[in-house]
């Protein structure tokens, strides 16, 4: 009897092989071997079966047909995707095999990965089979044999599974549904709903907003200077250089100082999340968040680091224990390492950990993957080494009218700072504190002009930091504290998705590395506010969140999902109820008449692929469409608005090439042909 998993992808199949099942042999979609089958999906074999929902998109504010509520199961099984359907036979032929006595999830250790194999399992109805999870947080040899020892029942996951179900219909009932509603409501197609990417675009549009009407405020403080210090003071502002002249002309002309000394031990910096690494690659490297996570992904599939997709900077105990057997006392250069790594590292985990280096040794790395595996390396190695250790000297200068502080900071042990230059704090060479804890000081005080500045513009960076803190946002006491345990919205794998999905629908566009939405995206938000929808709230989106870790911690998903039901239908009655103005031109609500239908006569307009009458809602309905881009023989054709005027009024010229590679200009007319519409040779 034998033993079958599951992987994700190939090249994790192909990693699974080399340790459990070395000299299997290599088959059509699958490796086999004595005791083990090792087969792989290609991510999600399935797409959603949205056919059906097409053909009864109506211009109505009806909740969608019931194959697509969340209230029926229906949804929990999809189509098979075409491209994939070869290797998903494979898969059910090795499913189907009578010596199969267990079944191994080996696909990654997140919702996803979880999701991906239980389609499978539950599409084939295996779920009776013995079968566990490996959660592979380290794709080397080594490291799979250990998390094969401690690996699981696969119903310990249930919670994981039943959480990654609920994401999924809540972002399809919901999404879909109001998507809908709104564009009907505004009369266009353009609206995108979506429970993350709607408050993300907010945020980007209320910073935009906020830094395009900010009015400079103009005021004065102080620089006050003694022996090598000049300091300004932040407590004093005055509304003219006259009112600061004046302060300073009362002030006592000496003053007295005393200085405080302390011995800091500074540790080297976290074990990175992907989050953090993302935040660094595009403030290094201009990298978006999604080409950050492709790259460290593919480090990962290289066996070179850790499980990325995580929220955490921790590691456990036993994690620890076996990368000091592997570092532990090692020699990087001149540099030697620690028997055991900081134990700032250990703590309390998530599902996952903070990303770590393997056994592997890089040798073949792109430009890009060098920069994010160095990145991760030099972190890493850091905290197999030394805190670093200096003196601060705290300089407080007092006078009768005010005090403040200068610190100076002297290096004593460089730790891991000889390693990784990440200077905590700003170094002086030397430090005598006789020369300044002295009394009758004599200083200079002058005034300066201080200007207020607008909060910065978005970049990738900060706005990952805000979906990862998005509590100082959140006006609800209570849904606040929830929001730092949930760490902010979304997920840390889809993250860079959700950003990349702003440019992709057009309403957010870059700017050096600024995010700034477009005329699409302000108005987009604008509507969204004008329906009250509560989806652009980050008090909902975090209200959200906790009722998806509810979903996780076993309670009923049934509950989730009708209320998740019954909140849609009351914003879309919300929408229907709402006297909302129709969608500015950016969404195409004042839509340009190209022509005339040659079938039926009423007024062609165009979308982003094509020319449609604007009968297709009538009865009985008029199926005219012409795509933008279409053939003749072997050329193809692309039909401009122009071209297609010219052609709705009897013809147009195009440029064709015949057979000889030479190009003629060939006149060329619409004529229908059955249910389609073609060109054909005037």
């Amino acid at each position: 009897m034998k033993t079958l998993i599951i992987a994700e992808k190939p090249s994790q199949a192909k990693s699974l092989m080399e340790a459990f099942e070395p000299n299997a042999q290599k088959k059509q979609g699958y490796y086999e071997g004595n005791n083990f089958i090792i087969t792989n999906a290609i991510g999600h074999l399935f797409g959603r079966a949205l056919d059906t929902f097409a053909e009864k998109w109506n211009d109505d504010y009806e909740q969608l047909p019931k194959t697509f509520d969340a209230s029926n199961n229906q949804i929990k099984y999809y189509k098979v995707k075409s491209q994939t359907k070869p290797q998903l036979m494979i898969i059910k032929s090795l499913l189907d095999r009578t010596d199969i006595k267990e079944i191994v999830c080996g696909t990654d250790p997140d919702a996803e990965g979880e999701t991906i194999y239980r389609e499978i399992i539950e599409f084939y109805k295996k779920e009776k089979m013995p079968q566990k999870r490996l959660m592979i947080k380290d794709t080397t040899v080594p490291g799979l044999k250990k998390q094969w020892e401690v690996m699981k029942d696969i119903k310990e996951y249930e919670g994981l599974r039943q959480r990654a179900y609920a994401r999924s219909l809540f972002d399809f009932t919901v999404g879909i549904n109001l998507t809908r509603a709104v564009n009907v409501a505004v009369g266009t197609s353009g609206v995108s709903v979506g429970r993350v990417v709607s408050p993300l675009l907010k945020l980007v549009v209320d910073r935009y907003t906020q830094n395009k009407g900010f009015k400079e405020i103009i005021n004065f403080g102080l620089v006050f200077k003694f022996l090598d210090v000049e300091l300004t003071n932040s407590k004093h502002r005055f509304d003219t250089v006259e009112q600061a002249k004046n302060y300073i002309s009362s002030l006592p002309k000496e003053f007295e100082t005393t200085v405080a000394k302390k011995e800091i031990s500074k540790k080297a910096p976290s074990l990175y999340d992907l989050a953090g690494i993302q935040k660094v690659a595009n403030d290094k490297f201009s990298y978006t968040a999604e080409e950050t996570l492709e790259l460290v992904q593919k480090l990962y599939e290289q066996k070179l680091v850790s499980y990325p997709r995580t929220d955490c900077t921790n590691i456990t105990n036993e994690t620890a224990e076996y990368l000091n057997k592997i570092y532990g006392g090692k020699k990087i250069g001149d540099i030697s390492l620690n028997s055991i790594i900081n134990k700032q590292c250990l703590g309390e985990t998530t599902a996952h950990e903070g990303i770590t280096l393997t056994s592997e040794v890089a040798t073949s790395l792109s430009t890009k993957e060098a920069n994010i595996y160095q990145e991760i390396y030099n972190v890493f190695i850091s905290n197999f080494l030394d805190d670093a250790i200096y003196d601060e000297y705290e300089v407080t200068i007092k006078t009768e009218e005010f005090a403040y502080t200068q610190k100076f900071n002297v290096l004593k042990k460089a730790g891991y700072l000889d390693f990784y230059d990440n200077k905590p704090v700003k170094f002086v060479d030397s430090f005598d504190p006789s020369k300044y804890d002295k009394k009758n000081l004599s200083y200079d005080i002058s005034s300066k002009e201080i200007k207020s500045k607008p909060k910065k513009l978005f970049t990738a960076s900060t706005l990952l930091s805000k979906m990862d803190n998005i509590h100082s946002d959140i006006n609800n006491k209570e849904l606040e504290e929830l929001s730092k345990e949930i760490k902010g919205i979304g997920t840390p794998a889809t993250r860079g998705a959700i950003i990349q999905k702003l440019f992709d629908t057009k309403v957010v566009e870059l700017k050096g590395k600024n995010f700034i939405p477009t005329e699409k995206g302000i108005n987009a938000i604008k509507i969204l506010e004008d329906l009250k929808l509560p989806i652009i709230d980050l008090d909902y989106t975090a209200k959200m969140e906790q009722s998806l870790r509810d979903v996780e911690k076993h309670k009923n998903i049934e509950e989730f999902i009708t209320t998740i039901n019954k909140e849609t239908s009351i914003m879309i009655e919300n929408i229907r109820k709402a006297n909302i103005t129709k969608a500015p031109s950016t969404f195409g609500g004042a839509k340009e008449v190209i022509g005339k239908c040659p079938k039926c006569g009423k007024d062609i307009f165009e979308n982003d692929k094509s020319f449609y009458c604007s009968g297709y809602k009538d009865e009985p309905k008029c199926n005219f469409s012409f795509w933008k881009e279409t053939k003749f023989f072997d050329n193809k054709i692309k039909v401009t608005k122009s071209k297609m005027q010219q052609l709705l009024k009897g013809e147009a010229t195009f440029k064709l090439k015949g057979k000889d590679a030479k190009s003629y200009d060939q006149k060329m007319e619409i004529k229908e042909n059955g249910k389609y519409f073609n060109l054909v040779k005037k």
